[in-house]
């Protein structure tokens, strides 16, 4: 929870102050201080030490991810962005992959501090790797410096605050995972060892690999609301699936489904963010989109624990089908006619 509070209250505000001072500034300071937050990790010795080194690692997380996300449409042609974010978030799934299984090995085979030392050593030489390799913040003419708080009410049209909003509702679908988990650990139809458990959702992990790649691609071809309203229509049906399931292998096949269907949805909204911010105040709109992730995370996890607690597992996964659907239809409706405007061309010369 404290890293959810942390990433709430610093993606906005220091994605609204990468538009004022630049994205590679930001970038640079929190993954300097991310290196050293990682490194007081190793000093925990009571509960409030970890609340705290954790709100300060989730705060320098928010001040790499947002002006990064929003970084990416400044230096991308809009006809490329699918592509641009699915290799973004590509990459992000290996990390994913492969990093549970390198800083379990250190930490098995040299100790828990060591698993900090090198994930610090590795951050301080990725901020290293900013200042050569992230184009200048002086050489660019795409801040927002003359953009102000003031100007939120223009910004934050109707079609802007739905789709913001629509943003919080994926988030219900990473603690779904957690209730599956527990229901294959309990149910006697089941009865998943923690080895199957573990093996299942590296598979998963893996597969979005490729998804998110793919993902970025399509996107390219049939746009960004076409690519979320497929994702969610599918997923939709997916998860009837696991009601239907009466093996352990079905449920991994539908898992596996649902893990190849979901980049559809967050690589589509990611770029439809950036399609209906003006350029100048990406990093704020990349902030507030964060914030929606952050809200849903936050509600997500006692909402379905409640539905679970006091209606079982089925109704559990209806009610994670009747969110595809309601986003689904909110977002086709207010984004309706979005991707088919064009620009006005200037009138020919006599």
């Amino acid at each position: 929870m404290m890293s959810f509070v942390g990433y709430a209250l610093f993606e906005p505000t220091l994605g609204f102050l990468s538009d004022r001072v630049g994205r590679r500034r930001i970038i640079f300071v929190a993954t300097f201080l991310q290196a050293l937050v990682i490194l007081a990790f190793t000093f925990n010795r009571n509960v409030s030490w970890f609340y705290l080194v954790s709100f300060l690692n989730s705060a320098c997380s928010a001040g790499i991810m947002t002006p990064t996300r929003a970084l990416i449409a400044d230096i991308t042609p809009k006809d490329r962005r699918g592509r641009s974010y699915g290799a973004f978030l590509t990459m992000q799934s290996v990390g994913r992959v492969f990093g549970p299984a390198v800083g379990g090995y250190i930490a098995y085979g040299f100790g828990y501090n060591y698993a900090f030392y090198v994930s610090a050593f590795l951050m301080m030489v990725s901020a290293v790797s900013v200042l050569f390799f992230y184009p200048e913040d002086d050489n660019t003419d795409h801040l927002g410096k003359g953009f102000s708080l003031f100007g939120l009410q223009t910004l934050l049209t109707r079609r802007t605050l739905i789709f913001i909003a629509s943003r919080a509702l994926p988030f219900f679908f990473m603690f779904y995972a957690t209730i599956l988990t527990v229901m294959l650990k309990e149910s006697p139809q089941f009865e998943a060892t923690e080895a199957t458990l573990g093996l299942m959702t590296t598979s998963i992990s893996i597969v979005s690999v490729g998804a998110q790649y793919i993902a970025g691609h399509l996107l390219d071809r049939i746009g960004s609301v076409n690519l979320i309203l497929l994702g969610f229509i599918l997923d939709g049906f997916g998860y009837f699936g696991y009601v239907l399931a009466n093996s352990l292998p079905e449920i991994w096949v539908v898992r596996l489904l649902i893990g190849a269907i979901s980049p559809m949805y967050n690589v589509g909204m990611m770029v439809a963010m950036m399609e209906l911010a003006p350029s100048q105040s990406y990093g704020l709109m990349m902030g507030l989109y964060g914030l929606s992730e952050d809200i849903g995370g936050m509600v997500g996890s006692p909402t379905l624990g409640w539905v679970y607690a006091n209606y079982g597992f089925e109704a559990t996964t209806y009610f994670m089908s009747f969110i595809c659907f309601f986003a689904a239809g909110i977002i086709g409706l207010n984004m309706r006619g979005h991707e088919t405007k064009q620009t006005p061309k200037p009138a020919s010369g006599t």
